[in-house]
């Protein structure tokens, strides 16, 4: 049953398991199949990750914020061990993402009369 308390958390942790094996896979790799610009999918993904976190009422947003910055600044880091480059831009879209997508949620729980019950 904890599982399905924290539903939340381990949609996140999933998505975060995602994000961080794209992050530190070779540019190579990664850079033929591009549809979208490379700050646009870090957006996306920031958002997709924060999203079901911050939807969790077990999980306050302060947390989920400061740990999605953690990991978005941390795997640009250590990019240059897997023969990738750090880039700011990524950070920066990686903070956006995080940003809008607690936003998201915000807007979210004050128009939905279900999650105040809750």
């Amino acid at each position: 049953m904890i599982m399905y308390r924290y539903k939340g958390l381990f949609i996140s942790l999933i998505t975060t398991v995602i994000i961080v094996f794209l992050s530190l896979k070779p540019a190579n790799d990664v850079g033929n199949y591009l549809i979208f610009s490379d700050k646009f999918i870090h957006f996306i993904a920031y958002i997709l990750m924060v999203l079901p976190l911050s939807l969790d009422k077990n999980v306050p947003y302060v947390p989920a914020f400061f740990v999605g910055i953690f990991l978005g600044v941390s795997t640009e880091y250590i990019q240059p061990l897997w023969r990738r480059e750090t880039d700011l831009g990524d950070i920066v879209a990686n903070f956006a993402g995080i940003t809008v997508g607690l936003a998201i949620v915000g807007l979210i729980k004050f128009f939905c009369t279900d999650c105040k019950k809750n």
